[in-house]
């Protein structure tokens, strides 16, 4: 919304957070700290894995819409 790329605003914000925390000495901080991390870019990388799934199914979807348009009905040589 802001135009900045998704992408840079989500290593912008993982930098600030690893800067805030690098000198925590707290082991159950930091546990939860790594625990949260790890959830976050899980979340992430179903979200992003989710969106890949639904851009391939829209391109096959489309592809057949687009094979249907054409006439001819399957593609391969025509006999004389």
């Amino acid at each position: 919304k802001d135009g900045q790329v998704w992408r840079d605003k989500l290593v912008k914000s993982a930098r600030d957070e690893f800067r805030q925390a690098k000198d925590e000495k707290d082991p159950e901080l930091i546990a939860r700290l790594l625990v949260g991390g790890r959830e976050a870019v899980e979340k992430v990388t179903d979200i992003m894995a989710e969106k890949a799934r639904k851009l391939v199914e829209e391109e096959k979807r489309a592809e057949l819409v687009g094979k249907g348009d054409r006439g001819g009905g399957g593609g391969g040589p025509r006999s004389p």
